[in-house]
């Protein structure tokens, strides 16, 4: 039913950490206004009319093309604003997780993240941003879920911070809080593309 459902988009896997029988939904790439757009939603909302859940020890990995920013500086003002928000981020993702963890180790190599320096990585993969696909940056931070909103606000912020960082300047930066949450969620605020974001934020009272 799932595989039907999802068609050419996406493919099951196993996972030995979801136990006793469970199963990972992995998403072939696609942009976010994509799979907004496009994939079957209402299969959420279905497997939890049939009794599936969201395991407590899994979370929504996503993943974003290192080809999507415009320069290492890009994925360096990326980084920076989801580690600089870490309370925020955490409250947005429903959990904190030592399988996504905001490492000070992690915060101190950002320009090694940024450059692809993977010999100066010196970290595991188990951070709020894992650096380590070769070909993409993975936001693991989300709780996992069944619920429409929460899933794509999860799309939506990963998207939304790269859009929102890709023209960031220095001087917005220092001079006007470039950083700052409050920034960022009023930048959310005046693009419709990234309601679901807002909404979410709004829910968990993290908007501000």
């Amino acid at each position: 039913m799932v595989g039907e459902s999802v068609g050419d988009l996406a493919y099951l896997k196993h996972d030995s950490s979801i136990e006793p029988s469970g199963f990972e939904l992995v998403t072939h790439p696609m942009e976010y206004r994509y799979a907004v757009e496009q994939f079957p939603w209402e299969l959420l909302e279905l497997l939890e009319e049939l009794g599936c859940r969201s395991d407590h020890s899994v979370g929504i990995h996503v993943h974003v093309s290192r080809d999507g920013f415009d320069s290492a500086a890009h994925i360096f003002r990326w980084a920076k604003l989801i580690y600089r928000n870490e309370s925020q981020t955490v409250a947005l993702a429903r959990r904190r997780s030592n399988y996504a963890a905001f490492s000070p180790i992690a915060r101190a190599r950002v320009k090694h993240t940024a450059k692809d320096d993977l010999p100066r990585f010196g970290m595991d993969r188990y951070q709020a941003i894992n650096p380590h696909p070769r070909k993409s940056l993975e936001v693991r931070v989300f709780a996992g879920s069944l619920d429409r909103q929460q899933v794509q606000a999860a799309l939506a912020f990963v998207a939304a911070t790269v859009e929102y960082t890709r023209t960031l300047t220095c001087t917005q930066v220092v001079r006007h809080g470039g950083w700052e949450w409050e920034q960022f969620t009023t930048w959310v605020a005046q693009h419709e593309d990234y309601a679901p974001l807002r909404a979410e934020m709004e829910t968990l009272a993290c908007a501000y």
